[in-house]
């Protein structure tokens, strides 16, 4: 429904000359106004649906606008995938430094948010020159920690069941850093038997990157 809805919007104001609305996200904090969050080629729209007077029942007006006011982002704290192994980031600005090195490879990850929103990021610094020289010297005998800005792409909506499949294949290919102090298969069990982002978080975070006996 809520699809349909935006499909006729999107037709009577762009009609075919723009790209598809995409990236459609559900506002928690508005869904008894039918929220919603999506982009159309690089632009980001809110969209809301209201009555025009609580006293008057079936009047209806559509709420949307170009959302300008802040960056398409992920809900904090993240899991993020860099190809074999993982990594719990609590909040945004962790992601500000980074060696050169680090923005010149554009290592491939996957980020699952808490909203079980699926992101890939790369890092941006004006600091570093992405040429032979540079990545010579970062490679080998200078590589400094610069400031840097995440730009964040959002790939698709998921769910909890795709983050543990996720994970289990992460704990698979692991090399003993995720399960130095605990069994893989009790790891599994204990990421299996919760049932949101917040208690795998801290079971990760506990049994993992924080573990106390």
């Amino acid at each position: 429904m809520m699809i349909q809805e935006l499909k006729k919007i999107e037709k009577l104001l762009f009609g075919t000359t723009l790209s598809q609305i995409s990236n459609l996200i559900e506002d928690e904090e508005a869904k008894e106004y039918f929220g919603y969050d999506f982009q159309t080629e690089k632009l980001n729209f809110k969209f809301r649906k209201a009555k025009i007077t609580p006293k008057k029942v079936g009047q209806f007006v559509t709420l949307w606008k170009r959302n300008s006011q802040q960056k398409m982002k992920p809900n904090f704290p993240i899991i993020v995938f860099y190809e074999e192994v993982l990594d719990l980031i609590s909040e945004e600005k962790k992601l500000f430094n980074a060696t050169k090195l680090a923005v010149l490879k554009r290592s491939l990850n996957v980020v699952y948010d808490s909203k079980f929103n699926i992101w890939k990021y790369e890092l941006k610094s004006e600091r570093v020159k992405n040429n032979l020289f540079t990545k010579f010297l970062s490679n080998t005998l200078y590589n400094p920690i610069v400031p840097v800005t995440p730009i964040w792409t959002l790939i698709e909506s998921s769910n909890i069941e795709s983050l543990k499949n996720k994970i289990n294949v992460t704990i698979d290919k692991d090399d003993d850093i995720l399960t130095q102090f605990i069994e893989a298969d009790e790891l599994k069990k204990q990421i299996s038997d919760t049932n949101s982002f917040k208690g795998i978080y801290q079971i990760l975070l506990n049994k993992v990157f924080e573990y106390n006996e």
